[in-house]
């Protein structure tokens, strides 16, 4: 930060000029500042990207090597590991809000499933979220949504979370630190080739 003390362009300038200094004033006292960008956006998007690419990467650890092999026409093409084609292109499918899918191409055939059911447990500054396969269930995951207004929407700038499916069984996800709000949740199941499956009911929690 540079602390003006005489002429430049203005000495009550506020604001930005193009994408290269910022003018602002503290205690009475003008400044002039290098513009930056933050390192960790948290908009909604990035918050939902990430927590996609989160899931992604752990699942690329347990998937075999029959699917793996799948991919490794586009990591040659791309010149990149089969790893990051994986990574590439369902993130690609995430930003058009397309379910993530094991192999490529994706085969996107399976039926759909049975819409998940779940059920919320208060804790202190935190919730669990219970997914209930409810008799049929994904062959890969779910998908969780989150928002602080009825009707959760599902979109890609509202998920929070990707839960790996385990059979028929019920899985659990917490959501943690929250502060004193009612947060709303909804649910999707996902394929193995990629394709959804309907959406769950939904539920809030209120956090005191």
């Amino acid at each position: 930060m540079v602390r003006i003390t005489g002429p430049m362009l203005s000495m009550k300038a506020v604001g930005k000029l193009g994408d290269a200094i910022v003018y602002s004033h503290n205690k009475g006292r003008a400044y002039a500042k290098k513009l930056t960008r933050p390192k960790q956006p948290r908009s909604a998007s990035q918050m939902s990207k990430r927590a996609c690419l989160r899931w992604l990467a752990l699942i690329w650890i347990s998937i075999g090597t029959t699917p793996r092999a799948s991919w490794n026409d586009m990591a040659d093409a791309g010149r990149m590991s089969p790893h990051n084609a994986f990574l590439k292109f369902n993130l690609l499918r995430f930003a058009r809000f397309r379910s993530p899918t094991l192999v490529y191409p994706p085969p996107e055939t399976a039926a759909p499933d049975n819409a998940p059911v779940i059920s919320p447990t208060v804790n202190v500054r935190s919730i669990r979220i219970t997914i209930n396969p409810d008799g049929t269930h994904p062959n890969w995951g779910y998908a969780l949504f989150h928002s602080l207004a009825s009707p959760v929407v599902p979109s890609n700038r509202n998920l929070i979370a990707g839960v790996t499916a385990v059979g028929t069984a019920n899985v659990n996800w917490l959501h943690t630190p929250l502060k004193p709000d009612t947060y709303y949740y909804m649910a999707r199941g996902f394929t193995l080739d990629g394709s959804w499956t309907p959406d769950s009911n939904e539920i809030s929690a209120l956090i005191s």
